[in-house]
């Protein structure tokens, strides 16, 4: 087994121990390795509001945009009340990096058509390749320091 088949194996098996909120359906391989490293982004993130002082804590913005990838590879609804937990952040502020997002085009609202009092969040397809192309580079770092050790 080559160490590119072991780091995708690692992954594969951390992605399938990591998400015990239900099946995740991925429809591509390159999907499951993007998938795993948003996790690990995501659990870096808590793990920084668990130790370190919140004036010292993360970026709003991305732990939304991060949140949204996740549930939209695990295709998952994501709404606004779930980014705010997601972010750790007060409402007002949430809504704030909302509209900045939604400007830039990386964020479209839709009224989820159930409930009327819900807005559902979803990525655009450009923000969708950013957080793919950081994914990507983020794989080949993990890679690269794999192979090197």
């Amino acid at each position: 087994m080559s160490n590119a088949d072991q780091v995708d194996l690692r992954i594969a098996l951390h992605v399938s121990e990591d998400c015990t909120s239900g099946p995740i359906s991925v429809p591509k391989p390159v999907q499951i390795s993007s998938l795993a490293i948003s996790l690990d982004e995501r659990q870096s993130t808590e793990l920084r509001r668990r130790l370190l002082p919140k004036e010292w804590r993360g970026n709003i913005p991305w732990d939304i945009l991060i949140e949204l990838y996740v549930n939209e590879l695990s295709r998952r609804p994501t709404t606004v009340k779930q980014v705010g937990l997601a972010a750790d952040a007060p409402c007002a502020t949430v809504h704030r990096h909302l509209a900045n997002l939604v400007d830039r085009g990386w964020i479209v609202r839709d009224q989820n058509h159930r409930d009327q009092r819900v807005v559902n969040l979803s990525l655009t397809t450009d923000a969708f390749k950013l957080i793919e192309g950081w994914s990507d580079s983020r794989i080949k770092q993990l890679k690269s320091l794999i192979d090197r050790y």
